[in-house]
């Protein structure tokens, strides 16, 4: 369960739960159903701030089920339509970087995607392995605006961060993160990681894709 979603400081999630402080994405007319979530977790002196929070959180929902309360304060704002118009700008500038450093897609290989919430929305990891025929490839980094060192080269901006580490004489190790400032509407109510990642990835940066491999 990602608490920051739920919009609890970070101190309170250091601390047990309690029922003097029922977060505000809750229905504030359900604190009797809170009571009793913190009662269940206070007869449990074992658990440690994350399992406690995660007990009182699925016990509340329990709760308001049991008697057809709804759990929240109001709808979420969907900021999905938002999210993916940024997805988009960055497809397309992360894009016309790979182009003018002549790479093409059949010399990306290995790639893997993860997603990683964040208190303020999430940031895509993309790792690969590329391939140049570009004798010269760092000191073409250079020339598009990387930083660069003897054996890797970094790109970054306030949405994103580029970077290629030399692997071996004609490949090289590339890691993109994308960091987007928006908490999107998941189908699940109360995701865990798994539920974003698999959310973000096949709902929205996937379909960007025009090859399919989650960089181009």
């Amino acid at each position: 369960m990602t608490l920051d979603w739920l919009g609890i400081p970070q101190d309170k999630q250091e601390q047990r739960p309690t029922f003097g402080y029922m977060p505000s994405i809750f229905n504030p007319h359900a604190s009797a159903m809170w009571k009793r979530a913190i009662d269940q977790v206070d007869n449990d002196s074992r658990l440690g701030p994350q399992k406690a929070w995660e007990k009182a959180v699925y016990g509340y929902l329990a709760f308001c089920s049991m008697h057809n309360i709804f759990p929240l304060s109001a709808e979420r704002p969907n900021s999905n339509k938002s999210i993916e118009k940024a997805l988009k700008k960055i497809k397309k500038d992360v894009s016309s970087i790979f182009r003018s450093l002549n790479i093409p897609p059949r010399f990306i290989n290995n790639i893997t995607n993860r997603v990683t919430p964040t208190p303020v929305g999430f940031d895509i990891d993309t790792y690969a392995i590329v391939r140049t025929d570009d004798p010269l490839f760092r000191e073409t980094l250079n020339d598009k605006g990387f930083t660069t060192e003897t054996n890797f080269g970094v790109l970054e901006t306030d949405a994103y961060r580029l970077g290629f580490k030399k692997a071996g004489s004609d490949t090289w190790k590339f890691n993109m993160t994308l960091r987007i400032k928006e908490i999107p509407a998941v189908d699940s109510l109360f995701p865990n990681r798994n539920d974003i990642e698999e959310f973000v990835l096949k709902q929205m940066w996937y379909p960007l894709m025009d090859d399919k491999l989650g960089i181009l």
